[in-house]
């Protein structure tokens, strides 16, 4: 293989890595949370403890939620 092919092989490699990146970043655009909980029962009673945070680059803004037991 000559450098000709070897630098034509390596651009359609990084080529095709960089629209792989580019669909996958465009997938994962907008608002993202996350919720955690957990549920504990210390002193024979029930413990509910949720986290709720955004994993996105844009903002989020949570108004409420709600837990059913």
């Amino acid at each position: 293989m000559n450098r000709t092919n070897a630098l034509a092989v390596f651009g359609a490699v990084t080529g095709a890595a960089g629209v792989g990146w580019q669909i996958w970043s465009h997938r994962l655009r907008g608002g993202r949370v996350e919720v955690l909980s957990t549920r504990q029962r210390p002193d024979g009673r029930w413990w509910v403890r949720t986290d709720v945070s955004n994993v996105a680059r844009l903002d989020v803004t949570i108004v409420g939620y709600s837990i059913w037991c």
